[in-house]
């Protein structure tokens, strides 16, 4: 069902309007100019490394510019290094990844 401003979903439990995060044509489609936030991108990076049970996130910094995002911090070897990058390449509205993460070196 289309609500009043066009969006497909249905109407809060309040009552009121309910808007996808997605605006779509009156064929149904998705429209072409939506482009997903940067805060919200984000978000759905940080949440989608925080709950993989194959990475520790709690040194990493996302920073998300039009849709590219940039990972800095350490992480303890070289598989969760690649693992962020994947986490982060799969989140809708992402465009590229630039994976500046390094590997802690342990010390003796």
């Amino acid at each position: 069902m289309v609500n009043k401003s066009g969006n497909y979903g249905g109407t809060s439990s309040r009552g009121g309007e309910r808007t996808n995060a997605f605006s779509y044509d009156r064929a149904g489609r998705p429209a072409k100019a939506y482009v997903r936030p940067d805060s919200s991108i984000r978000e759905d990076v940080c949440e989608c490394m925080a709950g993989d049970p194959l990475l520790d996130s709690s040194a990493i910094d996302v920073q998300v510019e039009d849709g590219d995002v940039t990972l800095t911090g350490t992480v303890a070897e070289q598989s969760e290094l690649h693992r962020a990058g994947s986490v982060a390449e799969q989140v809708h509205g992402v465009k590229s990844v630039r994976n500046q993460l390094e590997i802690k070196t342990r010390e003796m």
